[in-house]
């Protein structure tokens, strides 16, 4: 559950953007019971101080296993990172500009290609902005409220010199955000697999898996897949999915049930699939009327509107898409830690009339 609380200041002197951010920190720990040492990767002008870094490789040599490292936000991207250390990396989220009630500061935590390497088995990601993450023959990976911008996820099961070959297994893909080619299941090489992989609660342009029998035990679950384009999967499940621009499936050995396409993508409707769905059925008035939101930010435009029957057509009459099942899509990928909604001060001041400034903290999930 989210609260909001209020924190009043009276004396400016105190105040500064260090200590904000220094406050701000303080509140993650007491409300996530984080007890690994919190790192902070800040390229702004003038930022500085214990545990804050210019660049991520200099918070990463400086991190044990299992800190955290929190990407602040900023205009300047921090370029290609890699990742050889289990961490709990986080970022602040994205589309903040329209959805401006979300975070008081609405840039983005922007990052290039996420390598995670040897050694960093156990590792997880939130709230970037980034290009593409690919995953080097590591398990125990999770990946979750992203925005990805061309090959999105990329899972080999060999390392970046393609010398050392392992199963590759426990993926969790979720509540991401993609807009190019989604998610790659290399071939399997030198008999090893890539198994148990969770790609559920996106919003994708397609998901694609290599037809090898190395590929095992995928499943593939409420999702909004709008891209149009073929899916290819292998030994898995695909359940509960929104094809919002229809795509041809090429499916080997996948169990399909209660996915709804606005094409003729499924070969029968059967366990209920169902193929060419009109989304935008015409109302009394003649007109088009979505039953998508459509409105907002892209993410938030595609939630279903209420009264739709795509709130039921799902499993056990549950809804399709990202923003159904158990662990629905979260706007804008906030990441579960507080977030500084507003900052808000009484302009100048000295030593007998003090600024007073009220900031509003939510807790997110």
């Amino acid at each position: 559950m989210r609260t909001q609380h209020q924190i009043k200041f009276n004396d400016l002197n105190l105040i500064t953007m260090k200590s904000l951010l220094t406050i701000f920190l303080s509140l993650v720990i007491l409300t996530t019971g984080m007890s690994q040492t919190t790192r902070r990767v800040n390229n702004n002008v003038g930022i500085s101080g214990t545990n804050v870094y210019a660049t991520f490789a200099l918070a990463h040599a400086a991190a044990i296993a299992n800190d955290i490292i929190i990407i602040e936000p900023t205009t300047t991207s921090y370029g290609d990172i890699t990742i050889a250390k289990p961490l709990k990396i986080y970022g602040s989220g994205y589309f903040l500009s329209t959805n401006t009630d979300l975070k008081a500061d609405q840039r983005n935590s922007i990052l290039g290609i996420v390598e995670f390497n040897t050694g960093s088995d156990g590792s997880e990601i939130y709230g970037i902005y980034g290009s593409t993450i690919n995953i080097y023959g590591v398990s125990n990976i999770t990946i979750s409220r992203n925005y990805l911008t061309q090959y999105a996820i990329t899972i080999l099961n060999a390392n970046k010199a393609n010398t050392i070959f392992t199963n590759v297994t426990n993926i969790t893909i979720t509540r991401n955000y993609g807009t190019g080619a989604s998610y790659f299941g290399a071939s399997p090489t030198a008999g090893k697999t890539i198994s148990n992989v969770l790609i559920t609660n996106n919003i994708l342009n397609y998901v694609s898996a290599v037809n090898d029998p190395g590929v095992q035990n995928w499943v593939v679950r409420n999702n909004t897949f709008y891209g149009g384009s073929s899916q290819n999967l292998v030994n898995s499940i695909f359940e509960n999915n929104l094809l919002v621009n229809g795509g041809t499936l090429n499916f080997a050995n996948v169990t399909s049930s209660y996915n709804i396409s606005t094409g003729a993508s499924f070969p029968s409707e059967v366990n209920g699939n169902k193929n060419n769905y009109p989304l935008s059925p015409l109302n009394q008035s003649g007109q088009p009327e979505s039953e998508l939101l459509v409105t907002g930010s892209p993410d938030k435009a595609f939630q279903i509107k209420a009264g739709s029957s795509l709130k039921a057509l799902g499993s056990s009459s549950s809804e399709v898409g990202a923003y159904g099942g158990s662990s629905p899509y979260i706007v804008s990928g906030i990441p579960a830690i507080p977030s500084i909604t507003t900052m808000v001060n009484t302009g100048t001041g000295d030593a007998t009339t003090p600024v007073k400034v009220t900031i509003s903290v939510k807790s997110n999930n």
